[in-house]
């Protein structure tokens, strides 16, 4: 076992309620569908920041309706995320840790939807594992350029940026700074 490049600063749960469905006729202990929404932010002074909403899916028939959001500071050892993640090219390391953050807080936000749903009529809530892949992770950089962020936060060259700005002939994905 290693010690991860990534590392939580803080975390805060701003927001976290449910409310049972009264007319909810089915299995309680199975695994529940949720929708999320991520949002990862780079600052250059370091204070980087994720925020995820997950709450219960408007298709999903289940015993409790909920949405918790989450809110975490982080930071990341920039040699130990390359070492570790090894990403083909050096642009895509923005992409990898946004992914990871939100992995993470998604685990935190399934453990606090469990606990407030402890004590409710039914079991507690279950939530589907879930991949959660870089187009579900928007990237934002307020302040800075993606060039200004993929330069001096995750030391890519002028050289790496002139081919990554090549391969992509200036189109940005969704979730790449």
């Amino acid at each position: 076992m290693k010690t991860s490049p990534l590392q939580l600063k803080w975390v805060t749960y701003p927001e976290a309620s449910y409310e049972v469905n009264t007319d909810f006729e089915g299995d309680e202990s199975l695994p529940t569908d949720v929708e999320i929404d991520a949002e990862v932010r780079y600052a250059l002074d370091g204070n980087h920041s994720a925020y995820l909403t997950i709450k219960s899916s408007g298709d999903c028939v289940a015993a409790y309706r909920f949405q918790v959001v989450v809110v975490a500071g982080f930071t990341f050892d920039l040699e130990a995320a390359r070492d570790a993640y090894k990403p083909k090219v050096p642009s895509t390391l923005p992409t990898i840790i946004a992914m990871n953050v939100t992995r993470v807080l998604y685990s935190s936000a399934r453990e606090q939807i469990a606990m407030l749903t402890a004590r409710a009529p039914y079991s507690s809530v279950v939530l589907k594992a879930v991949l959660i892949e870089s187009g579900d992770v928007t990237i934002k950089s307020p302040g800075a350029s993606p060039e200004e962020v993929l330069l001096q936060i995750f030391g890519v060259s002028e050289e790496e940026l002139a081919e990554t700005e090549g391969r992509t002939s200036g189109k940005k994905k969704r979730g790449q700074p």
